[in-house]
């Protein structure tokens, strides 16, 4: 079976960080380590985590403070498997997804498999989540619904610890320009927890400040990659 590291940057994650964990380690035909990067939590995340009493579960402590980016990165740099992942913290994951999206990057040497997002609400029972399967969704080309190997993150390089949001965002436009192929699959790959602390609210003032950075950085590399190709 494929061996897979799961990356989980959280802080104060309490409310969900035990399912999330538990749908990472739920994943069918693959072997599975999770890695939770805490960044100084208070609330009993890092407790609940250890409680749960695994050998293929590794709690990383002691950097308060730093973005979800460093944290992620963190967790990479400590791992070791083939296959990379990162799952938020109040995210969840159908069971089978990280055995299809792998199956489907067989023979390619650089590559991100994705499938489709579907958002559910924080009251959602586990009937009405597992109804979203019935739903379309969007395209998951998020921090949660992709797969890719340790050399296509090493290609395109770590995630950028300047942004407070949109980190994951800025690091798929590298891999674009860079010219990594992607797969996407018509299938759900992630569903995205909607409730009243998500980061989308939280970061809010970040929004603008950031995603102008990324748009500037992508146009410039973009206007780098055309000069380049002229001169050859």
């Amino acid at each position: 079976m494929p061996n897979v590291d799961v990356i989980i940057a959280v802080r104060n994650g309490m409310p969900f960080i035990r399912d999330a964990v538990t749908s990472a380690l739920n994943q069918s035909n693959v072997s599975m380590f999770v890695y939770v990067v805490d960044d100084g939590s208070n609330d009993g995340t890092v407790d609940e985590i250890l409680s749960m009493g695994s050998d293929v579960i590794r709690v990383i402590t002691g950097h308060p403070r730093e973005s979800a980016a460093a944290g992620r990165n963190r967790g990479v740099e400590l791992s070791n498997s083939e296959w990379i992942c990162f799952l938020d913290s109040d995210d969840l994951w159908p069971h089978n997804r990280t055995e299809d999206l792998i199956g489907a990057l067989a023979n390619k040497s650089f590559a991100i498999s994705y499938g489709r997002s579907i958002e559910f609400r924080e009251e959602d029972s586990s009937s009405e989540v597992n109804a979203c399967f019935s739903s379309e969704g969007v395209r998951a080309t998020c921090i949660g619904g992709t797969v890719f190997s340790r050399s296509t993150f090493e290609r395109v390089g770590p995630l950028n610890t300047r942004l407070q949001v949109g980190e994951f965002v800025e690091w798929f436009a590298r891999a674009r320009v860079l010219g990594i192929e992607e797969v996407e699959l018509p299938r759900v790959s992630l569903f995205r927890r909607n409730h009243s602390k998500n980061t989308s609210r939280e970061r809010r003032n970040a929004y603008a400040e950031d995603y102008l950075t990324i748009v500037k950085s992508h146009l410039h590399r973009l206007s780098s990659k055309r000069v380049s190709k002229d001169f050859q």
